[in-house]
């Protein structure tokens, strides 16, 4: 049985922020691998500013070359459609069978949105899932919404919590993820401020050298 993260993202650019994300879930939240999933038409975002997908892609590549616990997933970029996340689940569960479970990585700010996902009912009713805690977003606010949708806490510390019939869980990671985002370095790159200390090296001279977000 193989235990594998799921880390989706338009990665516009990807940033350190993506990276101890997904460390903490293979240290932490014990992953055998992480498999990053960029989105080629994210359904959330109306960000004119999204780059081709190309760009996004080698910069995932050369953020993650290297380490062999991670890898690209291409699925969401076939499609000429927005991308929704049941679609993408529902694909990968089909194609691995029962050999192997999913973890859905995602911060506590974009879970609090999940109500407004496509399907959300039944993404949060059948998915796993791997919480790091972003800052401006309480920890009560995200106990509510797994209380109102059937989740109950089965640690003390309420770290982990299990749905009451479907079985599924979310966990808590306790790791420390820098508060970056996407849009931070896009504003500061275009700004002329110093961003490239919140992206894999090589991710900082793929963007200056292709001229990007300027």
């Amino acid at each position: 049985m193989s235990v594998v993260g799921l880390l989706g993202g338009t990665f516009n650019p990807v940033h350190n922020g993506h990276l101890q994300l997904a460390e903490g879930a293979l240290t932490e939240g014990g992953m055998d691998s992480i498999m990053f999933i960029p989105a080629a038409q994210p359904p959330h975002k109306g960000d004119c500013h999204i780059i081709a997908v190309q760009h996004r892609l080698k910069m995932l590549q050369l953020a993650i070359s290297g380490n062999t616990h991670y890898s690209i997933c291409g699925l969401e970029l076939d499609r000429t459609q927005p991308s929704y996340t049941i679609h993408t689940l529902n694909n990968l569960r089909d194609r691995a069978g029962t050999d192997t479970v999913y973890h859905f990585i995602i911060g506590t700010d974009a879970f609090l949105e999940i109500e407004t996902w496509f399907h959300w009912q039944e993404v949060i009713h059948t998915t796993n899932f791997m919480l790091a805690q972003r800052s401006g977003h309480a920890y009560a606010d995200v106990a509510d919404l797994l209380e109102r949708n059937g989740f109950v806490f089965i640690e003390a510390d309420q770290k982990i919590w299990k749905h009451r019939y479907r079985g599924n869980i979310v966990q808590f990671l306790s790791g420390q993820i820098d508060d970056v985002s996407s849009s931070d370095i896009r504003k500061l790159r275009s700004a002329k401020k110093t961003w490239k200390h919140l992206v894999p090296h090589s991710v900082g001279l793929y963007i200056e050298n292709n001229s990007l977000y300027c």
